[in-house]
């Protein structure tokens, strides 16, 4: 009997949030939810801490719900890093009784937290959880630079930016990076002169995956006649 009851409150519990949500309620009842569930994650039945917070992530799916917990996700996390040292696999009744780990329904909240809470919601969960690694992909610049010099304060610029940069002296050292990582590059910034045409690296960045362009400057110190032409032609 209480298994039927527990399986009804979890129903109830996910119908519940399933009609707020479409009716655009789910931020106003985010605060009091998240009270409750911080109450089972601390308290000493995993099974029920589990069901709470797969309640949660659920919610997590709808708009402005990210941005409604950050005041009160700091004592969430600290009872999520309790939870996420425990390798424990429980039965996750709204999932047709499906077993989970734990510190996979974890994972889930801190990835679906970071993801619709954007950089506050890093912040404060790599403040509480310092080893956690954003599941956010960064989006790729290629750096191709001689001068170290150079490199480091290209490098700087790029990532205040938002890239994660790759950095090669050559053109030839480009294309066997870009052979060996086989990721696809979203920015080329190229140091050009008479041994270092950036166009076909652009046409070999084209080639090897299946992006339509790639955003690229060229700079050079000491331009060509023409070259500035050659270049948007390329």
């Amino acid at each position: 009997t209480s298994e039927k009851h527990r399986f009804v409150a979890i129903r109830g519990s996910l119908d519940l949030v399933k009609a707020v949500g479409e009716n655009g309620l789910a931020e106003q009842i985010a605060p009091s939810l998240v009270r409750t569930v911080q109450g089972a994650l601390a308290g000493p039945d995993v099974q029920v801490a589990g069901e709470a917070l797969n309640v949660l992530n659920r919610l997590l799916d709808y708009q402005g719900v990210a941005s409604a917990l950050l005041l009160g996700m700091r004592p969430l996390l600290m009872a999520c890093l309790r939870l996420s040292k425990k390798n424990t696999i429980i039965t996750v009744g709204a999932n047709r009784n499906k077993k989970v780990e734990l510190r996979d329904l974890v994972q889930t909240f801190l990835e679906k937290s970071e993801e619709r809470g954007g950089t506050k919601a890093f912040k404060i969960i790599k403040g509480c959880i310092p080893e956690y690694i954003s599941c956010i992909k960064k989006p790729i610049a290629l750096l191709v630079e001689g001068d170290r010099i150079d490199q480091k304060e290209g490098t700087t610029i790029l990532k205040q930016l938002g890239y994660e940069v790759m950095v090669t002296a050559s053109i030839a050292e480009a294309e066997g990076a870009i052979a060996m990582e086989g990721r696809n590059i979203d920015f080329l910034l190229a140091d050009t002169g008479p041994r270092a045409d950036p166009v076909g690296l652009v046409d070999m960045l084209l080639q090897s995956s299946r992006q339509k362009k790639v955003a690229t400057v060229a700079v050079s110190a000491t331009p060509s006649a023409g070259q500035r032409d050659y270049y948007l032609e390329g």
